[in-house]
């Protein structure tokens, strides 16, 4: 989160000061031993007109302090917005030119000097990045329990041609030896709307969870050896694109996008 202004804080820690200061205001101690206020008028009786004054610089304070603190936090979550937009930026452009590293086998460390390394080195628990960006995002997006709907964007291979996909994932485990890979157990539902009928057809999946792409990986359940990947982009937990590819060659030939149900 980046730091705010010098000014910003001074003039929050002052109002603070000033708050606390009106709070704690002194107080004399008579003769007894007890206290007695400062504002009490002629004959002991407490001067009403300084007491109010006192009370309303006390409000105003207290309103330029919640009014400083709301601009402070309304900059701070701008500021994470920009971050995150430029983190989904680069994320767009990386995925439209490439970034020098060979697609599905390599992560690129990125930084001042970025260089490839390979994707089983991604989450594996030790900085293989000078940077650690290998470390840096280890989170599986599609969690366990999750549910997800794919509507068709296009169809070029599939038997079925389905309206929708359901993506549900059952289970997510991280064998402690390769932490790299955690295994993802789970189903699909492929779904067809037609005039006539509607059809519907469970599938048991196995795969597992790229941490480099930030993907799910979804092994072929039929004969026709086609499988699913499913990309993440940027801050969006939401959303995935997923692509139906061959398994011997990966070369996309069916999209759906899958958003959390």
């Amino acid at each position: 989160r980046p730091a705010p202004s010098n000014r910003a804080m001074k003039s929050y820690v002052l109002v603070c000061c000033l708050i606390v200061g009106a709070i704690a205001a002194p107080t004399d101690v008579g003769h007894n031993g007890g206290r007695k206020c400062q504002c009490d008028g002629p004959g002991g009786s407490p001067d009403s007109a300084t007491d109010l004054a006192q009370s309303h610089r006390l409000d105003e304070l207290l309103h330029e302090f919640l009014m400083l603190k709301h601009k402070y936090d309304v900059g701070t979550e701008r500021a994470d917005g920009v971050i995150e937009d430029m983190d989904d930026l680069k994320h767009t452009i990386e995925t439209l030119e490439g970034h020098g590293c060979e697609k599905y086998k390599e992560f690129q460390c990125g930084g001042d000097q970025p260089h490839c390394i390979s994707n089983l080195l991604v989450c594996d628990g030790d900085n293989d990045c000078e940077n650690g960006a290998d470390e840096a995002h280890c989170a599986v997006t599609a969690n366990a329990g999750s549910t997800w709907t794919g509507y068709v964007v296009y169809d070029h291979c599939t038997q079925r041609r389905p309206d929708t996909i359901q993506m549900k994932i059952n289970s997510v485990s991280t064998v402690p030896y390769f932490t790299a890979r955690p295994k993802v157990t789970g189903s699909i539902m492929i779904q067809k709307h037609t005039k006539d009928y509607d059809s519907w057809t469970s599938l048991p999946v196995t795969g597992y969870w790229a941490a480099s792409e930030g993907s799910v990986v979804l092994f072929p359940p039929e004969n026709d050896r086609l499988g699913l990947v499913c990309t993440f982009h940027g801050h969006d937990h939401d959303t995935c694109t997923g692509l139906i590819v061959r398994e011997s060659i990966w070369n996309p030939c069916a999209e759906f996008t899958f958003h959390r149900d």
